[in-house]
């Protein structure tokens, strides 16, 4: 571990920083609110910092040294490796936790009572399928559980080494996995472009024929932002060139362009807050959390554009098909 006396070397590059925000994400030690009331009581947690710290420093080195014994060569691989990095020994820690917790339910452990080696022997068996997984790990598969960076790189490495033990044992089923992996197989792309090129489609008419109702003949000079109507009008252009019909400037509005129309000026209180709001979002306030449907949109369509490999997320989806839904009633 680095530290002011150790400096990173390629076998040596695990920060404190990284096993402080394992373990803040983790259920060992208790939670407490801001007034000091406690939320949540930790399955390591004895309300006396010595106790809590010695044997959670034990039972956290039995289990990591199972991995490390059981591991040889992953462990010894450092940065090039997938598991004694920041990422890799990040997600070790919380899958022990996500073991720790699952034990204490099923009432198979009590860390309050046990032994950490009782303990330690419970967990580690539900460790071995995630070892065997590290341990044959080719050349090719850590690339590719290493080319995803930041936040998402960490949820990554947490959600395969998750997986592992899922796929082997049917008890071991965390929150958010079977969502994560289905979030990774594109299942909803095709039907969200489908259902994308619906709803702009459909807003681009109701938010023109709103606008001249309002506005009358000069409703998109009255109605649209300046800058906007520059780009439009430069992109049809550009269009017309290269296509064998005409194309009108407001064939080029986008969902984005939409969003800004409706806060533009006054429009919002006098033509959009009423044909923009979903029913469910009627007793909101403010008017982005009214439009938060039309910006979700646009950044799918963005990702779905821009990125082959993007996987629109389940969640996502259904705000889009509601929308769908929505405006074709």
């Amino acid at each position: 571990m680095i530290s002011e006396d150790i400096p990173e070397t390629d076998l040596c590059c695990i920060t404190i920083d990284a096993l402080q925000q394992a373990l803040g994400r983790c259920r060992f030690f208790s939670d407490y609110g801001k007034d000091n009331t406690l939320k949540r009581a930790g399955t390591f947690d004895f309300d006396n910092i010595d106790t809590t710290s010695d044997k959670f420093f034990q039972f956290i080195t039995y289990t990591l040294t199972y991995i490390r014994t059981h591991c040889r060569g992953q462990w010894e691989k450092g940065k090039t490796g997938v598991l004694t990095i920041n990422r890799g020994i990040q997600a070790c820690i919380r899958v022990i936790d996500d073991i720790t917790s699952m034990l204490i339910e099923q009432k198979k452990i009590n860390p309050m009572r046990d032994d950490v080696a009782s303990i330690g022997d419970e967990v580690t068996f539900y460790l071995e399928p995630l070892c065997e997984y590290l341990r044959n790990l080719t050349g090719e598969q850590e690339s590719e559980i290493k080319r995803t960076y930041g936040t998402n790189g960490d949820l990554k490495f947490y959600r395969y080494f998750q997986k592992q033990i899922s796929d082997a044992f049917s008890d071991f089923k965390p929150e958010g996995l079977e969502e994560f992996f289905e979030n990774q197989t594109k299942k909803y792309n095709d039907k969200s472009r489908e259902y994308l090129f619906s709803i702009e489609t459909i807003l681009r008419k109701r938010i023109g024929e709103a606008l001249q109702l309002k506005f009358g003949k000069n409703w998109d000079r009255d109605g649209v932002p300046k800058d906007i109507l520059r780009r439009i009008h430069n992109e049809a252009f550009e269009r017309s060139l290269n296509e064998d019909s005409h194309v009108q400037d407001w064939d080029c509005t986008t969902l984005k362009d939409f969003s800004a129309i409706a806060t533009y000026a006054s429009n919002w209180s006098t033509v959009f807050e009423a044909l923009l709001t979903r029913p469910q979002d009627q007793g909101k306030g403010r008017k982005e959390e009214k439009l938060s449907w039309l910006e979700l949109c646009d950044a799918e369509r963005s990702k779905l554009a821009k990125n082959q490999s993007y996987s629109v997320p389940r969640k996502a989806f259904m705000t889009i098909e509601e929308v769908y839904l929505w405006l074709n009633q």
